[in-house]
């Protein structure tokens, strides 16, 4: 009798202590679906329509806590606390340097960027004919600072690099290749100079692997006067066989480009030529200079290049803008002349 009442007794008491576990159990699991809910939701976008990008720069060496207090603050994740937790979980650290982020992004895809180092580029486009003081304007707003820009500029005048892509002139202005480069923030300014010769380098191999350097620096004087001059690329070799007509005739070659480019080597931005600024002394000057300039006076593209290195058979001798994007090109001085008289008097009669 005794033996059965233990036995109901602990049948009770195993029933009892069943249901506590089975209690505990629905207890925890209740309180880690609600935890995995709020988890990812505290993880996901802030705003999954939200495209507007947020830059953020992380240092080398940059606590944890400061990186979460940045997103935090620049309303990117939701939670410290479960944005922790994440990173916990994925167990990777976080790398320096220059990010994009939107707030369209979940915390999972925000610290796989961080985590995996994929920094954010910054798209920089040369266009065919800019000069080196257009290329540090460009530079200067896209945000590299002033280190990168001193940089950059000192690079045009490194000796060694001069000689380490043989270029035949004191600087690299004509040089530095019109292309779109894509650049970290914290990108060295050498480097990228370094980065468009290379690519000049690449890009020019076949035109002059069997010229000599004398020839390759007339060929890139003339043509970055001809990626100043011209505004298509079916006339650049018209416009190359009129500077080496004039220049077979010792002729001044008389470009309003090199007086522009004269007018920037000292700072002074001229948006139109008047007569007198024709007279500014400098042997960049083809109004009062015969010859070529000393160097490049802007950036050529290739369709440039190649236009100086096989310019068109004529007998041109001037050439004058129509304002279509073409030029009216002529052999005599009179009919230049009455060209420009059609063509620039007209037009400034009737503006």
């Amino acid at each position: 009798m005794i033996q059965k009442l233990r036995s109901i007794f602990k049948s009770l008491i195993d029933l009892v202590l069943a249901k506590k576990l089975i209690s505990v159990v629905l207890v925890l699991l209740i309180f880690f679906f609600t935890f995995f809910i709020i988890f990812l939701s505290k993880i996901g976008p802030v705003d999954k329509n939200d495209k507007e990008p947020v830059f953020i720069e992380i240092s080398s060496g940059q606590s944890f806590v400061s990186v979460l207090d940045m997103l935090e603050s620049n309303n990117l994740i939701k939670s410290k606390f479960y944005a922790k937790i994440l990173l916990k979980f994925k167990n990777k650290n976080l790398k320096a340097g220059y990010y994009r982020f939107t707030r369209s992004m979940s915390v999972s895809e925000i610290f796989d960027l961080l985590t995996e180092g994929k920094e954010f580029f910054i798209p920089v486009s040369i266009p065919e004919g800019s000069t080196v003081f257009d290329i540090t304007s460009i530079l200067e707003k896209k945000g590299f600072d002033r280190v990168f820009i001193e940089d950059f500029n000192k690079s045009l005048n490194d000796k060694t690099l001069i000689e380490k892509y043989s270029i035949p002139f004191d600087n690299l202005e004509g040089y530095i290749f019109p292309s779109t480069y894509y650049l970290p923030k914290n990108f060295d300014g050498k480097k990228f100079a370094e980065m468009a010769l290379k690519t000049f380098r690449f890009k020019t191999k076949d035109l002059f692997s069997n010229i000599d350097k004398n020839t390759e620096k007339r060929v890139m004087i003339i043509g970055s006067i001809i990626e100043k001059e011209a505004r298509l690329d079916t006339e650049k070799p018209i416009i190359a066989s009129v500077f080496y007509n004039r220049l077979e005739k010792n002729m001044l070659l008389e470009s309003c480009a090199t007086v522009i480019y004269t007018f920037e080597r000292i700072g002074i931005h001229k948006v139109r030529l008047l007569y007198k600024d024709l007279s500014i002394d400098s042997p960049y000057n083809t109004y009062r200079n015969r010859g070529l300039p000393p160097a490049p006076i802007s950036n050529p593209g290739l369709e440039s290049i190649k236009a100086a290195l096989y310019p068109l058979k004529t007998d041109y001798l001037y050439f004058v803008y129509k304002g279509n994007k073409e030029h009216y090109f002529s052999r005599t001085l009179k009919e230049h002349m009455d060209a420009y008289k059609k063509y620039i008097l007209y037009q400034k009669v009737n503006r």
